[in-house]
């Protein structure tokens, strides 16, 4: 066997400036500073550069004026043991991207950011640099992601992601449950695709999925009984991120949904406005979180059992709603 270790950077789009030291699971964020000037003009238009995605995910600081991007790596190298009769390069890289699940790793930590955060954040370079037991570099492999058309994000209040830090349930327990449980797994896709529209209706619809794939129920034919198991379902959880009791939870999710529905049938009364993706999207990521923290701390992973739980009245216990107290603040 041949022992290799892994490490990777991630440049990164989308995630405000932050001078304290910053740690998700195994990836620290890090800070530095580019001469912008210099990749304004190595930029040509008739070939690829990768200063294009430099300069794209560049930010300035008002303190010094200086330009800056921000990029994870991870803290500790990832380790594989490599059998022997890997002997090329794409054998051995073809095993370690195999056996790691690293492509799938990256992907929940994307994930994750934009679920706690609810920021867009983007990875439009990552470096994957492949280690011998000497951390002499055996091979290295750049991927590229797409840029958006446009550079738009959503406003980012700094002192709400340092609120939304002190969460702390790790990667694997977000992969593992959305490994178990199909339900919570299309509910995360459909979220995690919300962010990645410049349409406002598009990304409302696509929030309304994510519930209706993570909450609703197949045998609800008649369209006001499928709102209301939604709304009632959502309700039921997010009564312990608010002050608003569950009535009126309720009748503001059914509000919205009507606004979904009224404007997907083609009604020129309704308009879905981003003062309404907002909102929806701050109770969608409410729902997801408090699922994801009650499947892990419980080690119920059944999406049926958790459904039959949340129509019983979805009683948490002092750890799980001990946590919830970080998601009250929007």
């Amino acid at each position: 066997m041949r022992r290799f270790k892994i490490k990777c950077k991630i440049l990164v789009y989308g995630f405000p400036a932050i001078k304290n030291v910053y740690i998700v699971d195994n990836y620290e964020l890090k800070c530095i500073s580019i001469n912008e000037q210099k990749i304004k003009q190595r930029v040509r238009k008739d070939s690829f550069d990768t200063s294009m995605y430099i300069s794209f995910c560049s930010f300035c600081l008002a303190e010094d004026g200086k330009s800056y991007v921000n990029y994870f790596e991870n803290i500790d190298y990832i380790v594989i043991d490599v059998p022997d009769n890997k002997v090329n390069k794409e054998e051995i890289r073809k095993y370690i991207f195999q056996e790691t699940n690293l492509n799938n790793q990256i992907a929940m930590l994307k994930l994750k950011l934009r679920l706690v955060l609810n920021i867009r954040i983007l990875f439009p370079i990552i470096e994957i640099n492949i280690c011998d037991e000497n951390n002499t570099i055996f091979d290295k492999m750049i991927q590229y992601r797409e840029i958006p058309i446009t550079h738009d994000i959503y406003n980012i209040n700094r002192k709400l992601v340092e609120h939304n830090s002190h969460f702390e349930l790790g990667i694997n327990s977000l992969e593992n449950l959305a490994r178990c449980n199909e339900k919570f797994c299309r509910a995360l896709d459909y979220f995690d695709s919300s962010f990645d529209s410049n349409s406002i209706p598009t990304r409302y619809l696509l929030l309304f999925s994510s519930m209706e794939a993570l909450l609703g129920s197949r045998n609800s034919a008649k369209k006001n009984l499928v709102t209301s198991t939604l709304a009632n379902r959502m309700s039921k959880i997010l009564k312990y991120t608010t002050n608003k009791n569950v009535t009126k939870l309720y009748n503001r999710i059914i509000t919205l949904y009507k606004i979904r529905s009224e404007y997907i049938h083609g009604s020129a009364k309704y308009k879905i406005t981003q003062q309404n993706e907002n909102e929806l999207r701050q109770y969608v990521r409410k729902v997801l979180i408090i699922y994801w923290i009650y499947a892990t701390v419980h080690k119920q992973a059944d999406q049926f059992k958790i459904i039959k739980l949340i129509d019983k009245g979805f009683k948490l216990d002092a750890l799980t709603q001990g946590i919830t107290e970080y998601l009250k603040i929007d």
